[in-house]
């Protein structure tokens, strides 16, 4: 594997050998990976205007499709954000978890906090730190829209949770 390091500060090595890696880390260089870092550097340079752009906009086209779905949200993501990631509180949800296999069920795959993290009870850390309630803290999800990311994609989000709203309201 090959990976990078930037660092402003000067490092130290912990293993010793050779003069690779300008003496910080012993061993041939892996040639091909480092090329192939390379290129996949300079790709994602090349597209970095048009998929902010891209992201930008699906932002602004999601907030416009939760905003007429006919269900209640919260947005809770700050204006300067990421573009392509937004957070949304439902107060009205009952069970996440539940909400969350019913989007799975009709492919539509969000997460509650971060995306390594797995089933976990009570608040959002960042949402409490950020000074929200602990109820809206406790019914958000993360959506992270990427480069495949289409309206269409929106839409069924919306949709689905308009149904998942529908189905809540009977048991309000």
């Amino acid at each position: 594997g090959t990976g990078m390091l930037f660092s402003d500060e000067r490092l130290k090595p912990f293993r010793f050998g050779g003069t690779q890696e300008n003496g910080l880390f012993p061993g041939t260089e892996n040639l091909p990976g480092i090329i192939a870092l390379a290129a996949a550097l300079e790709l994602l340079a090349s597209r970095q205007l048009e998929d902010e752009q891209v992201l930008s906009s699906l932002d602004t086209d999601g907030r416009r499709i939760l905003d007429t779905g006919g269900f209640p949200y919260i947005w809770e993501s700050p204006r300067e954000k990421a573009s392509g990631v937004f957070c949304i509180s439902l107060p009205w949800v009952a069970d996440m978890e539940e909400l969350l296999f019913y989007l799975n069920t009709k492919h539509v795959f969000v997460s509650r906090f971060s995306a390594c993290t797995g089933r976990v009870d009570g608040p959002s850390r960042v949402l409490c730190a950020m000074g929200r309630p602990f109820d809206r803290a406790t019914r958000s999800l993360r959506v992270s829209l990427g480069r495949e990311s289409t309206r269409k994609d929106l839409f069924t989000f919306g949709s689905v949770l308009k149904e998942y709203w529908s189905r809540a309201r009977i048991h309000l």
